[in-house]
């Protein structure tokens, strides 16, 4: 049995970042990749390679003018290093899920 538990009346978040295609990814954008070394080469050879804890006070920040793009493979990552970065920073801030570089559907 299903009962009202229903989404089309919630308000949406005050702040959410939006995904992009790698495609959308520029040389002036602030590229952080996620993944660990053993996980993937790095997205672009301008990346940053962070983790997810870096992100937050004291951490590294896009200069002004740049757009924040956090890589990942689902998207996880991308959102959890988001919200602490936004946290610090309010420029923009988009999230690139990129899948398995291997293909694996695990």
């Amino acid at each position: 049995r299903l009962g009202g538990f229903r989404f089309d009346t919630a308000p949406e978040p005050e702040w959410q970042p939006q995904f992009i295609a790698v495609s959308a990814i520029t040389p002036q954008d602030f590229t952080v990749d996620l993944r660990a070394a053993d996980e993937a080469p790095l997205i672009r050879p301008d990346a940053q390679r962070l983790c997810v804890t870096a992100f937050g006070p004291g951490g590294p920040i896009p200069l002004p003018g740049q757009r924040a793009v956090l890589c990942c493979r689902s998207g996880l990552r991308a959102f959890a290093a988001a919200e602490r970065l936004h946290a610090v920073w309010d420029g923009p801030i988009t999230l690139v899920a990129l899948g398995d570089p291997n293909g694996d559907l695990k």
